[in-house]
């Protein structure tokens, strides 16, 4: 059993094809690494996949969650956004020796802005052992088939990939499942690259309605201001 590793493109060149050299080199038995061309009109390097139109975060991760349902000898999925700096040496390896106790696991993510990392449960709290949260954002989650299996699919008013996370944490609590993040393994994030790509205002616009719509749908708009509220007081 391996991870099918995927790199959601849309027109961010220079970007993909970095993080995709530094993952490739180190490609064994541990992983594949995909990118998914998410109907970008520039292309990376080395496309695995392309879709004609541009699904957005929250439908590039259900494609991706399709390939696993239809492909057995993966475990679990990486799903990475393209503006990621990464040490790929080890790096899928040490993320997979905690699948067999955690559903979905991140690295620890380090911001060079201002506020560092919105969320405080993403950032680096040099813990020796991987934190259990209440979520993580989806920067770049590795998530273990056993979760794939039991949601198939995001509902489409999550498509623009607001929502996914929270509504995650969500279902592995119903399910007594476990999320951490790992200290060890910490990756650069360099903020919203593809998103600036389109028309910014807009698109947190409708990806701000969708996710409230949904957890509204649900009758779970509690939830959702719960977790969030967790995470934004996040402490050791």
């Amino acid at each position: 059993m391996k991870t099918l590793a995927v790199i959601l493109h849309y027109n961010t060149k220079h970007l993909t094809d970095s993080l995709y050299n530094q993952l490739k080199p180190y490609e064994s038995k541990d992983y594949d690494l995909y990118i998914l061309d998410n109907g970008s009109q520039i292309k990376p390097d080395n496309p695995s996949i392309r879709v004609d139109q541009n699904l957005f975060f929250g439908g590039g991760l259900n494609l991706a969650f399709q390939w696993i349902l239809e492909n057995p000898e993966y475990d679990s999925l990486l799903f990475l956004n393209s503006d990621l700096i990464i040490h790929g040496n080890g790096f899928v390896k040490t993320l997979r020796k905690h699948l067999s106790e955690y559903k979905i696991i991140s690295p620890s993510i380090i911001q060079p802005e201002e506020n560092q990392c919105y969320w405080p449960t993403m950032n680096n709290w040099y813990s020796e052992s991987i934190r259990q949260v209440p979520w993580v954002d989806f920067q770049c989650p590795l998530i273990h088939r056993d979760f794939i299996e039991y949601i198939k699919q995001y509902n489409e008013d999550l498509i623009y990939g607001w929502g996914n996370d929270v509504y995650s944490g969500y279902i592995c609590n119903q399910m007594n499942w476990k999320i951490g993040v790992l200290d060890l393994v910490s990756i650069i994030h360099l903020g919203s690259a593809t998103i600036k790509k389109t028309n910014f205002s807009t698109y947190n616009q409708l990806a701000k309605r969708g996710m409230y719509n949904y957890f509204e749908k649900i009758n779970s708009l509690h939830i959702l201001n719960e977790y969030r509220e967790l995470a934004k007081n996040y402490t050791l």
